[in-house]
């Protein structure tokens, strides 16, 4: 990382890094989490600090588009939940993804995760109604940097996808939501 890619404030005036720190790195080789560490050169600052920071893959930035199936491998044509208190997945859960229009090959497990979120109770979107969402998560080589259109009834942004609890699931490339349909008690 260049110290000028670094943003660093002190009651929110920007410090100069170059000028005011000497930058140590980790083995920083792999995918996953690396670090640098600051020690001051002049007597402006004193103590170090250390800094984590994510190393990702080659980024998936293109499209992905999910297919369900029952327990009999039925294909379900429109997706929802009707709400039981349980979370709930579908049996098979696919996923295709396309770059510039042209299908890439990912492999589940090796490329990417397929992880449902929020699938008990949902999330409720900007439209009030209550959403799971079912995430593609880049690993091994790939990175997911999704960020959703301000108009989205749920929002991922820079790859990251908050649940309704504030827990966060990183490196999202693809995104689907399914309704949770409240049912009626009579």
């Amino acid at each position: 990382i260049p110290a000028e890619d670094i943003d660093l404030t002190l009651n929110g005036n920007k410090i100069d890094v170059a000028k005011n720190f000497s930058l140590s790195f980790g083995e920083n080789l792999n995918i996953g989490e690396g670090t640098v560490t600051l020690t001051p050169k002049n007597n402006n600052f004193t103590g170090t600090k250390t800094i984590t920071f994510q190393i990702t893959g080659e980024m998936l930035d293109g499209t992905g588009e999910f297919a369900y199936r029952d327990a009999n491998g039925f294909t379900i044509a429109d997706p929802k939940f009707n709400y039981n208190g349980t979370a709930q997945t579908f049996a098979k859960t696919t996923l295709t993804y396309k770059e510039n229009g042209n299908v890439k090959a990912l492999t589940e497990g090796t490329d990417y995760e397929i992880v449902y979120v929020d699938n008990v109770y949902g999330q409720k979107g900007t439209d009030q109604k209550q959403y799971a969402a079912v995430l593609a998560v880049a690993k091994g080589k790939y990175g997911g940097n999704m960020t959703t259109p301000e108009n989205s009834v749920i929002s991922v942004k820079d790859g990251i996808y908050t649940d309704a609890e504030g827990n966060k699931t990183v490196n999202v490339f693809a995104m689907d939501l399914i309704p949770i349909v409240q049912q009626d008690v009579e």
